[in-house]
């Protein structure tokens, strides 16, 4: 299956029906993209990582991305300060193609009462397909 067919696929899965958060999604799409098994603990302990809690704090797409890469770096047996120049640059990348990092910014209308579970969908989309690029041309 094509990546961006797959990506789809799952944010629908585990988005929309799973009721996952944005980091919680980034990290198991993620781990399929590039089949990494990740820890169910490490799942859970992205669950407040959605703004903050949905404080508006920073992305939730962007923390589970930097999560992911934190463990995709350490499966490959590299140094702290590769992972932190790894996350560096995605960030860096992240910033500059989507102008903020905070899911205040981002997230259309903030967070409302009754919003539909795709108010974010194409950031979603666009978002996972920069960080898997960005973990094939600079990673692998």
């Amino acid at each position: 299956m094509d990546t961006d067919k797959l990506i789809l696929e799952k944010i629908t899965l585990y988005h929309h029906q799973q009721k996952n958060n944005c980091a919680q999604t980034t990290l198991k799409i993620l781990s399929e993209v590039f089949n990494v098994d990740i820890n169910p603990q490490v799942i859970s302990s992205a669950c407040g990582l959605n703004g903050g809690g949905r404080y508006g704090a920073q992305c939730g797409l962007l923390e589970g991305a930097l999560m992911f890469l934190g463990i995709k770096t350490c499966i490959d047996n590299k140094d702290k300060k590769y992972i932190n120049k790894t996350c560096y640059n995605y960030t860096d990348k992240f910033k500059s193609n989507f102008e903020s990092l905070l899911c205040s910014d981002l997230r259309p209308g903030g967070f409302q009462k009754g919003d539909s579970p795709d108010v974010c969908e194409k950031l979603f989309i666009k978002a996972i397909k920069l960080t898997t690029n960005f973990i094939k041309k600079e990673m692998i």
